[in-house]
């Protein structure tokens, strides 16, 4: 196939070139599931739950939410939020409301057993896992070599297990600002990376690549230097293990992930620029929709191929200038 690649002397060009598989595709609706209310305010919001029993008491005072919220002593948000079911009321909310409706101690009771039978929450403090540059992504070996089903989706970075070293050398930097990256330290990430790389050719795992649009317009180092990582890329991509799909720049998205993320079976990694932060329980499954979205949006096969095949023609025309 013929790439036509003009001379770019100007890298806002860049993105006015016309790249393969750039059909525009419709919204999906499918997005809205992940705005979907969490099991905490379903339960509030429940008949006979805790927002309604709390409603039903204050609208027994006759009081405005504002004059409520004075009687109260809470601010006149709070007290529409918990009314709503948007918000888990405390003891100390319980008691301050049930005082300003003079109700007796057994309504209070009632409202703790009802918060009692709520789901726990599902939005505590995430954990994050090891920061040293090498403990990072020894962390990252650990969890693949736990797994059989690993999948990872990337905006601007290649995947560290499709990486070749001097492109692993040259982001290192970048995903440890503010510290003191020593030689030994850049050397030991890369063996991480080639570790993990041996098990792609292990039977028994799946891997799933999804790749968006700005990797293939950022330059890391040098051209040359991306015209093997493609290269690479490329050539895993027909592992029998191995599966890539591409995310054109110039269609609509059914879901925009604001941060790259991993997943090794049912555990979540969020890969921030501070750390990996880990992401399980039913918080996973946001980023299993995240992924199965993704996919819907993205190229796979000779569609994708093409795609680096536009990519390394630019590189080509980029080291000709």
């Amino acid at each position: 196939m013929a790439v036509h690649v003009p001379r770019l002397t100007d890298h806002r060009r860049h993105w006015n070139v016309p790249r393969p598989g750039s059909s525009p595709r419709p919204p999906n609706k499918d997005v809205d599931a992940m705005n979907s209310p969490s099991p905490v305010t379903l339960a509030l919001q429940d008949p006979g739950g805790v927002a309604e029993r709390l409603r039903i008491l204050r609208d027994g005072t006759g009081m405005t939410n504002r004059e409520f919220a004075v009687a109260s002593g809470l601010s006149e948000q709070k007290t529409s939020k918990l009314a709503a079911g948007r918000q888990r009321p405390t003891k100390d909310d319980i008691a301050a409301w049930v005082r300003a409706c003079k109700a007796d101690q057994a309504v209070a009771e009632e409202l703790h057993a009802l918060v009692a039978k709520l789901p726990s929450r599902t939005r505590s403090r995430p954990a994050r896992l090891p920061r040293s540059p090498v403990d990072r992504f020894r962390e990252r070996t650990r969890l693949t070599r736990a797994s059989t089903w690993i999948r990872s989706l990337q905006v601007v970075i290649v995947p560290d297990m499709l990486q070749i070293p001097d492109y692993t050398k040259a982001v290192a930097p970048s995903l440890f600002l503010g510290r003191d990256l020593a030689d030994e330290d850049v050397e030991a990430v890369v063996a991480e990376n080639l570790a993990r790389q041996q098990m792609l050719y292990e039977p028994g795992r799946r891997f799933d690549f999804v790749l968006h649009d700005p990797m293939f317009m950022h330059l890391v180092g040098s051209p040359g230097l991306m015209l093997s990582q493609w290269d690479r890329v490329k050539q895993l991509a027909g592992a029998p293990t191995v599966r890539l799909g591409v995310i054109p720049g110039d269609r609509p998205l059914r879901v925009m992930p604001k941060v790259p993320f991993s997943l090794f079976d049912d555990v979540g990694v969020e890969e921030t620029m501070g750390a990996d932060v880990r992401v399980e329980g039913p918080n996973v499954n946001v980023l299993r929709q995240a992924m199965e979205l993704s996919w819907a949006d993205a190229l796979e096969g000779a569609p994708a191929l093409e795609l680096f095949v536009w990519a390394m023609a630019r590189l080509r025309s980029l080291q000709s200038d």
